[in-house]
């Protein structure tokens, strides 16, 4: 369940204080699970020779990407549409 509540800066910027000690004494149990986004269609997995492929087609065309880990969504999808 997701909730908002709307405020000002200045009373957003108080709340996160007077949360702050209950955010520390807290401990991560697990996040929420989320479903698919995009456009619908699954991706499979990448193996290591594609994801170079990947970066080095995103720098040189302008995209800013890591040497590791994950590359964004939007980076692949750009990849997949330029290839």
């Amino acid at each position: 369940m997701t909730y908002e509540i709307d405020l000002s800066t200045k009373n957003a910027t108080k709340l996160r204080g007077d949360l702050k000690q209950w955010v520390a004494a807290g401990r991560r149990v697990g996040g929420r699970r989320r479903g698919r986004s995009g456009s619908g269609r699954g991706r499979g997995a990448i193996d290591r020779e594609q994801s170079a492929a990947i970066r080095e087609w995103a720098r040189r065309n302008g995209h800013n990407v890591s040497t590791r880990g994950r590359i964004p969504a939007d980076v692949i999808d750009a990849y997949h549409a330029a290839t």
